[in-house]
């Protein structure tokens, strides 16, 4: 699965804020999504990896 970086939409935002949020303090661990998968970080930053892919860092404000 490729990562895509982007400034989300006006309607992506309004759409994500309305959504449940999760934190995390500072961790690795291995995440499986079997669909397409979208991210908004509302603070901090994030490094997120593939198997046989690129590595992303992503500070907020960035939709992934």
């Amino acid at each position: 699965m490729q990562i895509t970086v982007k400034k989300p939409t006006e309607a992506e935002k309004q759409f994500l804020q309305k959504q449940p949020t999760w934190s995390r303090g500072v961790s690795e661990f291995d995440w499986y999504y079997d669909s397409e998968e979208t991210c908004l970080l509302i603070e901090g930053e994030v490094e997120v990896s593939y198997d046989g892919g690129s590595v992303r860092s992503l500070i907020m404000p960035t939709a992934a």
